[in-house]
């Protein structure tokens, strides 16, 4: 069933667009100023309960809102096999991934329907409070990966107050910590 999630957007939509960047610092400002996102959330040293790929990168993260539209980039701070950078090592920077809401009861069913469409799953995590995502590879079709998100309630409260921050007259390029029920 398709609702609204408490911040705006609806479940079973594209919540969020991704970007790898090589300079994270350097991006936030570039993305806040020309975009006017923010402000930032920055996880450094992103703490995954459960990451599976071929390798489990460091990867520095931080997140913004545009609207009820979220905004990330990604940065990776090691050389460990991963979606964020090519077989040398070296970051793929600009778009990433889109990432699609889904609500706990939703979360399997949608992977169904995404792995059925002949997209695989290259990256499975779990993150703070139990909450599952997945990367699927849509790159032949769409030009991307597709995240999926289960939207936990400690995850909507979280976005939600992220995205609530956004009212709240924080100057331009103002970095705050990560945290609350995701914590980092």
């Amino acid at each position: 069933m398709n609702m609204n999630l408490k911040w705006g957007q609806p479940s079973d939509a594209i919540i969020q667009m991704a970007y790898v960047v090589d300079d994270i610092h350097a991006a936030m400002s570039r993305y806040g100023s020309a975009l006017h996102v923010g402000p930032w959330f920055l996880a450094e040293h992103f703490p995954f309960e459960t990451l599976t790929y071929r390798g489990a990168p460091d990867i520095t993260l931080c997140l913004g809102f545009s609207g009820s539209m979220t905004i990330e980039l990604i940065q990776q701070n090691c050389a460990s096999p991963s979606p964020y950078i090519d077989a040398a090592g070296k970051p793929r920077t600009g778009f990433h991934h889109w990432g699609v809401a889904a609500t706990p009861d939703a979360y399997q069913r949608r992977l169904d329907e995404l792995t059925g469409q002949g997209y695989p799953v290259i990256l499975d995590a779990v993150v703070g409070g139990g909450s599952r995502a997945a990367y699927v590879d849509a790159h032949s079709a769409l030009g991307g990966y597709i995240e999926l998100m289960e939207i936990t309630g400690p995850v909507e409260a979280l976005f939600t107050q992220m995205r609530d921050s956004t009212t709240r007259g924080y100057p331009a390029g103002t970095v705050l910590p990560f945290g609350g029920p995701l914590g980092a």
